[in-house]
């Protein structure tokens, strides 16, 4: 319960500066943190100071899920992975946090101004998307799970690496088309 009041607070902050940003930039420095967390994945490179501390890290979490228009589970996974925490551990946290940032930046959602006016939307929520990503993901939530508890820790945190990778390599792709 630590995690959670910087991560709000920084959400919040980063909101109001990220209404500044232009999309294609948010979308390159996601891409290179996504890099930077693979990268540190695949070469099991310690976090810094800064993440041995819960507030100070779930803070910094929360700053760059918010700059980044993201729930923060990866982030969060990535450095706690990093600690003594057990694998399973790591998993149920990040999982918390995506979930209270997710009600988070849906509220901010609900209530934010977007400058187009898209049908279905309520402020920047697109409804179809809501109603069709929110069951797959209920759905498949029980596989995810039984699959982390299956598969050893030095597998998931690969898979997880070579996701972060790829998704990273899309976006710079997608970005360097126009």
């Amino acid at each position: 319960m630590l995690l959670l009041p910087g991560y709000w607070l920084l959400i919040l902050l980063v909101y109001v500066v990220h209404q500044k940003i232009p999309a294609f930039i948010s979308t390159i420095l996601f891409a290179i943190f996504s890099l930077y967390l693979s990268y540190s994945i695949f070469v099991n490179q310690k976090q810094g100071a800064l993440m041995g501390r819960l507030p100070a890290m779930s803070s910094w979490v929360g700053f760059q899920s918010g700059l980044l228009g993201i729930s923060g589970g990866n982030i969060a996974f990535s450095y706690l992975s990093k600690t003594s925490m057990k694998i399973e551990q790591s998993i149920a946290l990040s999982t918390f946090i995506t979930f209270s940032v997710s009600m988070t930046g849906f509220i901010i959602g609900l209530i934010g101004s977007s400058h187009a006016h898209v049908t279905w939307a309520t402020g920047f929520i697109y409804w179809p998307a809501v109603l069709l990503v929110t069951p797959f993901s209920a759905l498949m939530a029980p596989f995810g799970v039984r699959l982390a508890k299956a598969l050893p820790a030095t597998l998931l945190k690969l898979i997880f690496a070579l996701v972060m990778l790829c998704s990273a390599l899309y976006m710079l792709s997608s970005v360097a088309a126009g």
